[in-house]
């Protein structure tokens, strides 16, 4: 065989090589065998509690929980992750949705802080999982906030989108995309302007209440009990 010969077998077999790989990648694209699922870091919460809710999308991008036209809107600076967030959550989803939300005289609004890499990945997928359907928004940030302490990757919450039904190419497109940064940034200069400290630290109908400094602290941030949230909406819907 001369080497004439042995060099123009190799570039057909290196063509052949090329042209399945190409076509194995459009396999796995069309079959969704590239999205096949991964372990997960821990098992995902039950999302229950959102069954048969209104959620949509505010002015700035972000999701309510909650009619439009409820009369009091309480907005929630927050991080994911942040024990005593994680712990409002919780109550919000316990005790505030019913009977609250679900009665249509509270809407609720999250606004994550991306001021750690883990808190930045969780707020990324949240918003991504929304921007897919709202109530998506509300069960990523479940995942996020049941995760706290796991140490979650972006490959975690890749693999939490799937499990959540979403259009996992999409979801991975828009974890880094210019709108989801610009989101990002806007919430932290959002919270600034509004003299958050710390978090979480609410508003109610676009205002921030006092709190005595001996009962809690003068911000009314960090772990507020749920008789003083009750009070504060209670509050707004006599006015």
């Amino acid at each position: 065989m001369n080497s004439r010969f042995r060099n123009v077998r190799r570039a057909a077999v290196l063509a052949v090589a090329a042209l399945c790989l190409s076509g194995c990648a459009v396999v796995a694209e069309t079959f969704g065998i590239a999205d096949q699922p991964v372990s997960l870091p821990a098992p995902l919460p039950d999302f229950g509690h959102y069954d048969g809710l209104p959620a949509g999308v505010t002015e700035d991008g972000l999701y309510r929980l909650g009619a439009a036209d409820a009369p009091v809107l309480m907005e929630d600076v927050s991080s994911f992750t942040c024990g005593h967030c994680a712990a409002f959550h919780a109550t919000l989803t316990g005790r505030l949705i019913d009977p609250y939300i679900r009665e249509g005289t509270l809407a609720y609004v999250l606004r994550p802080l991306a001021n750690s890499e883990q808190a930045n990945r969780g707020t990324r997928a949240a918003l991504c999982a929304g921007r897919q359907d709202p109530l998506k928004f509300w069960e990523m940030t479940d995942v996020a906030f049941a995760w706290i302490g796991e140490d979650y990757t972006q490959a975690d919450m890749v693999a939490a989108a799937q499990a959540l039904d979403l259009d996992v190419r999409a979801f991975r497109a828009c974890l880094d995309s210019a709108l989801t940064t610009d989101i990002v940034q806007n919430l932290y200069a959002g919270a600034d302007a509004r003299g958050v400290a710390g978090v979480p630290a609410l508003f109610f109908n676009g205002a921030r209440p006092t709190c005595a400094a001996s009962s809690y602290n003068s911000n009314c941030e960090g772990n507020l009990p749920y008789e003083w949230i009750v009070q504060n909406i209670e509050q707004h819907l006599s006015e």
